[in-house]
């Protein structure tokens, strides 16, 4: 019997072309609703056979094949895994199609700081047990937001659905321009605070040669060319690139390899800037310190900063452009 009721609520269950086919309707579903929707259900999946269209996956297997099928050639192969099972609760009974719906309310969520374990539906208004209160950035979200447009695109253009649905997925505005900038000597400070020689190394090196905490990680010894360049096999464009030694980082070059996990590194950054005083100060800042020095010595050439960062694009390293105000000045004043 394909409409039967179950515990006070309707369901429409049977085979049709191979495939079980089983939806449970609200409780305040009427019998008639039910045949309605069987009825609907019949004439799709015979329309699906008949014209040998496949049937469209639901968002959760969008972002599972698109995760298994990017993979290989994707540089950061961690993150969008983890975003993805943040989706989790959203997504669960939901269809490619209702992509937007999702976004909107996973967005909605985390912008009111409801952060959900993975497994557990979403909350209702009065929240429960499930939610815990922890704001998100606008940043954040929008990583976790983008695994949702990846996904519908990719499966847009497998074939397997019959539009690009990613521009139903919203995007919120970043305010992520951090403004901190540390002088030498509060390098010199957070450096003499690290908890351990390994720490103090990273600390050093990152505000000397600008790499990524990433990128710093992967140095080893032969990533030293003759004492004059450091060479990072390791970026985030994927590229490799040379760094220039500088004179202040030399003295701990003797620390590479980095024998610590990133985790770890961080663990001990922590404690370098709480003993230091800088509680607001991110490893990352270290990387805006370097540009902000290297401007400084070399007269504020954005050209040559964004070959040492490593930047693909001028206008990436244009957001250190105000740092150089100063330098303008000194140069307008040589005029005559």
């Amino acid at each position: 019997m394909a409409v039967r009721r179950v515990n006070g609520r309707y369901v429409v269950e049977f085979q049709q072309n191979g495939k079980r086919v089983f939806k449970r309707l609200p409780e305040f579903a009427t019998k008639g609703d039910t045949q309605a929707l069987e009825t609907k259900l019949r004439r799709e999946g015979w329309e699906r056979s008949a014209l040998g269209v496949a049937e469209e996956p639901t968002l959760g297997e969008a972002i599972q094949e698109w995760l298994k099928a990017t993979h290989a050639g994707r540089k950061d192969k961690l993150n969008p895994a983890r975003n993805a099972i943040h989706l989790e609760p959203f997504v669960r009974g939901k269809t490619l199609r209702q992509v937007g719906e999702v976004a909107r309310e996973a967005a909605k969520q985390w912008a009111n700081g409801a952060r959900l374990r993975a497994g557990i539906a979403p909350p209702d208004s009065t929240g429960g047990s499930a939610l815990t209160r922890a704001s998100l950035s606008a940043g954040t979200i929008n990583r976790r937001l983008d695994i949702l447009r990846a996904a519908s695109r990719w499966a847009w253009k497998q074939g397997l659905i019959a539009e690009d649905l990613s521009g139903r997925v919203p995007r919120l505005r970043e305010e992520n321009a951090r403004q901190i900038y540390l002088s030498a000597a509060q390098v010199s400070s957070l450096a003499k605070s690290s908890p351990n020689n390994t720490c103090r190394a990273a600390i050093i090196i990152a505000a000397y040669s600008g790499l990524r905490a990433s990128e710093l990680l992967s140095l080893t010894t032969a990533s030293i060319s003759g004492r004059d360049t450091l060479m990072v096999s390791t970026s985030k464009s994927g590229k490799p690139r040379t760094v220039p030694i500088a004179k202040p980082l030399r003295p701990y070059l003797s620390a590479l390899p980095l024998d610590c996990s990133y985790r770890l590194l961080i663990k001990w950054f922590h404690a370098a800037r709480k003993k230091a005083g800088m509680k607001h100060v991110h490893f990352h800042d270290l990387r805006h310190s370097f540009a902000s020095l290297f401007l400084q010595a070399n007269n504020g050439n954005l050209f040559l900063l964004s070959k040492v960062l490593g930047h693909t694009s001028i206008q990436t390293t244009m957001r250190y452009s105000h740092l150089i105000t100063g330098e303008a000045e000194k140069a307008m004043r040589k005029l005559r």
